[in-house]
């Protein structure tokens, strides 16, 4: 089973840690943070003039990320512009958001595919031991346990006709 089908409730805390620190490295990513540059150019006097490598590490300084007990974090960002730095942390956060879902929606779509496979899998197994069970059945007709009832019956039945043919033929007998 694959360890994104086994609920958070299986692995417990112990795991949250460990994927909070991955937010941490997504969040300061490079990718990202250009992303956040071009979008937003928090450093309009320095865009174009330094080096893109050292407008990044100024604005992954200039983020904290904090962990807050095993299920929570906060994003901050300092800057002298509180309506940029208030840009900047939300769009941190939205694009952390939109690729988390992403990544959920990837792993409900495997864990599909891999319940829909397990279950075309059992499917194949049932209908493989209905299919010895009926032969089996086919092979003891009249001979299983569940048919006693009804070979009692078929029984009383052969009784009541031999009974009923043995009373014709002496009544014959007699004539």
């Amino acid at each position: 089973v694959p360890e994104s089908f086994l609920s958070e409730g299986t692995r417990g805390a112990a795991a949250a840690r460990p994927r909070l620190q991955t937010i941490r490295q997504e969040i300061l990513s490079r990718t990202r943070l250009e992303r956040i540059l071009e979008e937003l150019n928090p450093y309009p006097d320095r865009f174009g003039r330094a080096p893109l490598t050292a407008i990044v590490e100024d604005m992954r300084g200039s983020i904290a990320i904090n962990v807050k007990g095993n299920d929570s974090f906060t994003i901050e960002y300092t800057h002298r512009d509180p309506k940029m730095a208030q840009d900047v942390t939300s769009r941190l956060a939205t694009l952390f958001i939109e690729e988390s879902n992403q990544s959920r929606k990837n792993q409900v779509e495997v864990t599909g595919e891999f319940i829909e496979s397990q279950l075309a899998d059992a499917r194949k197994q049932l209908e493989e031991k209905e299919k010895a069970l009926r032969q089996y059945k086919e092979s003891r007709m009249g001979r299983l346990p569940e048919q006693t009832g009804a070979n009692l019956a078929i029984l009383q039945r052969l009784q009541l006709e031999q009974q009923s043919v043995s009373d014709v033929l002496r009544s014959a007998r007699e004539r």
